[in-house]
């Protein structure tokens, strides 16, 4: 007979494993991921929705290549780091055209390059 006593889970004691939902990393960046976004959002709609905060660098809606429909998220980038936390402040848990917002730092594109994370454009 096979014994089934368990050694327990450890569970990470890091601060970013207890950090709640929605309060932001100690990395805090000028872009911001923005997902559960409607199907139908597009650059457009999501500028809209962000610049009340300040002045916006860049936006990327992801969209299926086949229907060419939005896949729901976003990433925006914005000219200022103390507008991206306003926008973050506010959007997180936001609900938007029915759906409720989930808003997350992203390190930005160059940044991913930098440590390898994504090829450079």
């Amino acid at each position: 007979s096979r014994s089934r006593s368990r050694s327990p889970r450890r569970r990470s004691t890091s601060p970013e494993h207890k950090r709640p939902r929605g309060v932001p990393r100690a990395n805090v960046s000028k872009c911001l991921f923005v997902g559960n976004l409607a199907y139908h959002a597009d650059e457009r709609s999501v500028h809209e929705l962000f610049r009340k905060y300040g002045s916006i660098k860049k936006v990327v809606v992801g969209y299926n290549n086949k229907t060419g429909q939005s896949k729901g998220y976003a990433f925006v980038e914005m000219d200022d780091v103390d507008d991206a936390r306003d926008a973050f402040e506010d959007l997180q848990g936001f609900a938007y055209e029915g759906r409720t917002l989930r808003v997350d730092y992203d390190l930005g594109l160059e940044r991913k390059v930098d440590r390898g994370y994504a090829k450079p454009r």
